[in-house]
């Protein structure tokens, strides 16, 4: 298994982001390396390289029904940034945009 991936994430910042926000749009653990804690350490490893560049917020969206993404992502203290969207290309699933904050809001 030696010089295969074990995990990758993807970030962007969409055309009028803010640039103290940013998008993750891809979250991917190898198959043999899921259910260990990889995506959790991801994330971690991710918010404290992203604070330390000024990231103020992250948001990612996750389909619903995506049950394990979604207890991965509520322990890394996303919260729901708004209501369920319908996907038109795909009738009957929806999506969910979420937020997670590194740096208080200031006042």
């Amino acid at each position: 298994m030696a010089g295969r991936a074990v995990c990758l994430l993807g970030a962007t910042r969409p055309p009028g982001m803010p640039g103290h926000h940013i998008y993750l749009e891809s979250i991917w653990v190898a198959p043999e390396h899921r259910g260990r804690g990889v995506a959790g350490r991801l994330l971690t490893f991710t918010f404290d390289r992203l604070g330390a560049a000024g990231i103020e917020v992250v948001f990612l969206h996750v389909l619903d029904g995506n049950d394990a993404p979604m207890r991965l992502y509520k322990r890394a203290s996303f919260t729901s940034a708004s209501k369920p969207e319908p996907l038109t290309e795909y009738p009957g699933r929806s999506e969910q945009l979420m937020e997670r904050r590194l740096r208080p809001v200031a006042c």
